[in-house]
């Protein structure tokens, strides 16, 4: 994609910047993705045209999945995305997708994945939500639970989302209320989401 701006700059002129969006990494990262139990992704992130981008270097946008390029393959169980509005919902423009709904609550990019973790909205976390998050786990708290404290305690602007899957309904839910890291894979035909938002005006 090429952007060209003719009337923003100062000095008038038609400027064309590259823009690359929705680009497809090279097949061995989602091997490796397909080869981790949990996934971790850190960087700026979001819906761009409608499809959800996390940025690889500036200016330069990745589709986190695309065709058979699913989540949950493999032994891939988990997915941690500390990036903003990777789960927008509430936080997204009013006609906008919603990529909660768009893309997870229906299934869209997952196929074995037992949780995704994310964020609507703004992701500030500072690098310090890996030992905050295992902070709370490993006091016993389940792994959406973990997520949305961590998330809060980094910054209670943080609106802390996790979307459970399971082969029914009753193990979507039980997941997302109990759930603790696993191996077994399961079918991602249910879906069950949470999020703590803040209404602070």
């Amino acid at each position: 994609m090429i952007l060209s701006c003719n009337n923003a700059l100062s000095d008038h002129k038609v400027h064309v910047f590259p823009f690359a969006t929705s680009e497809r990494l090279e097949p061995q990262f989602y091997k490796d993705i397909a080869d981790c139990n949990l996934a971790v992704f850190s960087t700026h992130g979001g819906p761009i045209h409608g499809t959800l981008q996390l940025r690889s270097e500036l200016d330069r946008w990745f589709s986190l999945s695309y065709g058979n390029n699913k989540l949950g393959q493999g032994i891939c169980n988990y997915v941690f995305l500390a990036s903003c509005s990777m789960m927008g919902y509430f936080n997204i423009e009013k006609d906008a997708p919603k990529p909660l709904e768009t893309d997870w609550m229906n299934g869209k990019i997952v196929s074995g994945l037992r949780m995704a973790c994310g964020f609507d909205g703004n992701a500030v976390t500072g690098g310090r939500n890996g030992w905050r998050y295992y902070g709370w786990y490993n006091k016993g708290d389940s792994i959406s639970d973990s997520w949305c404290f961590s998330g809060v305690d980094d910054n209670d602007i943080n609106d802390p989302v996790s979307v459970s899957y399971g082969t029914t309904a009753s193990d979507a839910i039980a997941n997302l209320a109990d759930g603790r890291f696993l191996t077994v894979k399961v079918e991602s035909k249910f879906a069950a989401s949470s999020e703590w938002k803040s209404i602070k005006e």
